[in-house]
């Protein structure tokens, strides 16, 4: 999983960030450069032309087999917060909301999926900020979560010779709850128990 703490202050991030607010908050419809994919370079450059969650290049290097039949992994913005739920259709123009994916961890892994802790207060339809401060979301977001206080990276050998990256949660739920219970979902969501496409140089 990548780091992207940084994405916000990067100047090609706040270039976008300018011309996405000059078009006004009701324009973003992600088809357009106008809208969320306005971002998409910052959210590349970034992430090191990967996607921050499984580290699958974005080269055309990765295919799977879908319905379509041979589908090539791209890279797509999603709403971390998913915007099709009655809980957080306010956050489909803010741009903090966006993350960018590879679109198997969008689209077949994360969809809509958006678990929280149970220590968090019942999830207000009405959003306000309290509310969301007070959430505690169950999914990693790369953007404001300092990865490596969530993961110990584990490196293995697969019985092919390919060197495996499995990721482990830091923390013992003894230890602190909520961040073992995010370890984990994130790892169960994603399937990232064993991830192979990585950078071992970074």
């Amino acid at each position: 999983m990548i780091n992207m703490i940084n994405l916000h202050s990067d100047p090609d991030y706040q270039i976008a960030l300018t011309a996405f607010l000059q078009r006004g908050t009701t324009d973003c419809d992600h088809t357009t450069n106008s809208g969320w994919n306005i971002f998409k370079y910052s959210h590349l450059k970034i992430a090191k032309n990967k996607c921050p969650i499984c580290e699958c290049p974005f080269d055309n290097s990765i295919t799977r087999i879908s319905n379509n039949g041979i589908t090539t992994l791209t890279p797509t913005i999603d709403h971390y917060r998913p915007k099709n739920t009655n809980f957080y259709p306010l956050l489909k123009c803010d741009h903090k909301n966006y993350l960018i994916m590879c679109s198997d961890c969008n689209n077949v892994f994360k969809n809509s999926e958006f678990p929280l802790h149970s220590s968090t207060p019942n999830r207000e339809t009405t959003l306000t900020d309290t509310s969301l401060f007070t959430e505690k979301p169950l999914i990693t977001n790369p953007i404001y979560d300092d990865v490596l206080d969530l993961f110990i990276l584990n490196f293995k050998q697969s019985i092919t010779g390919r060197k495996i990256l499995e990721l482990t949660p830091k923390y013992e739920k003894a230890d602190n709850d909520y961040l073992y219970e995010k370890a984990i979902e994130t790892i169960k969501l994603f399937k990232l128990a064993d991830c192979i496409n990585i950078n071992l140089g970074n």
